[in-house]
């Protein structure tokens, strides 16, 4: 099965999300495939665009790295029955309000957004495990290994649940 993660941002001044993104995915072994796109100047590429990878790949996860009030997102979701996910940098604990603008998309274009390149890049690795075994068994490594991490943090074990009595 031919699977990519499209990781698609319109600012430059986002490369260091789209560094931590590709890296991620690196460390997962996902294929991802970073483009720099505009919703704004270009709108029929990213038509093309998604008709091309949607075409080439049997599953595709579309990354896309958003600034307050992007569209892309919904244009991307607007354009394939695919998955879309939209990263957006975590707000920064002196703001007073988030711009959620880039969250508004019309009823017909699903988008899961996810706060963080990490967290945003362990989602589109999560959907795509559905159909991967190899990857799903990447991921609960990744998993035990950051609970024996953060356990190791905290000097205790706080992050495994007990198991359930019967």
């Amino acid at each position: 099965m031919s699977a990519i993660v499209p990781v698609l941002f319109e600012d430059v001044h986002y490369g260091k999300i789209v560094e931590q993104l590709c890296r991620k995915f690196e460390e997962l072994g996902v294929d991802y495939d970073p483009q720099m796109v505009s919703s704004y100047l270009k709108p029929e590429w990213i038509t093309t665009m998604v008709g091309d990878y949607d075409t080439a790949h049997d599953l595709v996860v579309y990354e896309t790295v958003v600034i307050p009030s992007s569209g892309l997102p919904g244009i991307i979701a607007g354009r394939t029955n695919n998955p879309v996910v939209a990263c957006q940098r975590r707000p920064s604990v002196m703001a007073q309000r988030y711009d959620t603008s880039s969250m508004e998309t019309s009823e017909d274009c699903p988008v899961l957004f996810a706060f963080g390149p990490e967290n945003s890049a362990l989602a589109a690795a999560n959907i795509l495990s559905l159909s991967d075994p190899d990857l799903k068994t990447r991921l609960d490594e990744y998993r035990e290994s950051r609970i024996d991490e953060l356990g190791r943090i905290e000097g205790r074990d706080l992050l495994r649940l007990p198991k359930k009595k019967t």
